[in-house]
């Protein structure tokens, strides 16, 4: 019998739309999974595959994992997490909710498209072909899902381009244990947190955010010779001007909880700048932590009753517009996989921006211990 991750992998990997929700669409079971089910019959495009949570509790706690998102409901296109019902309201008013939907399709799933995961352990390429299709009903298609085909000398070389897809999925599985290794240590969806446990993250986040931002803008404006490939984009360099606003929306949210900045301390061990891929990497991470900063949003004014402007600026990140922005990344970062080779860059600097984040946020870190060492502690709790 398969687990629960595997289960819920074949499903969003054999549909190429999929809503976990609560209930079914016919008998919603919650205000947000009705409201999700009401968008998608409005957008139209294939078939809606979905799955309620309620009836299987495995399920329902592994799909949290599996997209690194607490809360129900969750869409999944052509097998990447779209967002929960926020962020699909968002992208529905912008008409950017539409046009994935129309773009999904079951051709999105053919027999090249590949997931090809670098294990950097021990050195090993993963490729798991994830299904053909064999018949043309939708709702009676065939599939062959073949997994975890290990490096048996049929591995592409570094210059091979991978699917439009596989970074993203390569980034949600690679960074997972990172990602919910600083979820533990920061806690800040805990239903005890305090006004100063919040006051405390917000100032372990701007010693981060200051350093990494400044280096950041300073890696932007810096003169490179497009001969050596490190320039930016002009795309890419457009998506950095605009994102680095969380130092000055945690100065402000500090400010209005009575505590001064300009003494500090600030993060010196930040993730290498130096190549395009590596920028991406880190960028991958700061918006990832903008999407969920929404969910703690919501979260800090039940419990304390901060809102953005009374201290919770930071975590609304970019409002009405997140859902946009996110998606926006995601190409930058289509766009720069162009072989492997990059892939691996980007995945290994957004694990190194995580570990760094931890490393700087860990209370217990006095002898300051390198994001090597706490990424290899991740991988061993894993």
């Amino acid at each position: 019998m398969m687990d629960a991750q595997t289960r819920i992998k074949q499903q969003v990997t054999t549909n190429p739309v999929v809503l976990y929700m609560k209930g079914t669409p016919q008998f919603p079971q919650c205000g947000f999974s009705g409201a999700a089910i009401k968008m998608l019959r409005a957008c139209g495009g294939p078939s809606l595959f979905t799955v309620d949570v309620l009836a299987d509790p495995e399920i329902r706690d592994g799909i949290k994992s599996y997209g690194n998102w607490p809360t129900i409901p969750q869409l999944y296109i052509n097998g990447e997490f779209v967002g929960g019902s926020d962020i699909m309201r968002e992208m529905y008013e912008q008409g950017e909710l539409q046009k994935l939907l129309q773009a999904a399709s079951p051709k999105a799933f053919g027999l090249n498209w590949r997931d090809s995961v670098f294990c950097g352990n021990c050195g090993l390429s993963y490729y798991s072909t994830i299904l053909k299709i064999l018949t043309a009903p939708r709702d009676l298609m065939g599939v062959f899902i073949v997994s975890d085909l290990v490096n048996q000398g049929v591995a592409p070389s570094s210059t091979q381009a991978p699917g439009s897809s596989s970074i993203l999925i390569r980034l949600r599985l690679e960074t997972r244990n990172e990602h919910n290794a600083v979820e533990r240590m920061l806690d800040l969806m805990s239903a005890e947190l305090t006004l100063d446990a919040y006051r405390q993250q917000l100032k372990q986040f701007y010693g981060f955010y200051c350093s990494l931002e400044a280096a950041l803008q300073g890696r932007c404006d810096r003169d490179t010779n497009d001969a050596d490939g490190s320039s930016l984009s002009r795309a890419t360099r457009s998506a950095l001007s605009s994102r680095l606003t969380k130092t000055a929306y945690l100065r402000q949210d500090l400010h209005h909880l009575g505590v001064l900045t300009a003494d500090l301390p600030l993060c010196r061990q930040l993730p290498k700048l130096a190549s395009p891929a590596e920028v991406l990497g880190c960028l991958y991470v700061m918006e990832g932590a903008t999407l969920g900063g929404r969910l703690i949003a919501q979260h800090i004014k039940a419990v304390l009753g901060i809102t953005p402007t009374t201290g919770g600026r930071f975590f609304e990140g970019y409002a009405g517009e997140t859902g946009k922005m996110w998606q926006v990344m995601r190409q930058l970062l289509v766009n720069c996989a162009v072989d492997t080779q990059t892939e691996n860059v980007i995945v290994a600097n957004a694990i190194a921006t995580f570990a760094c984040l931890r490393g700087w946020c860990d209370p217990r870190n006095a002898s300051g211990k390198s994001c090597a060492e706490y990424h290899r502690e991740a991988n061993q709790r894993a």
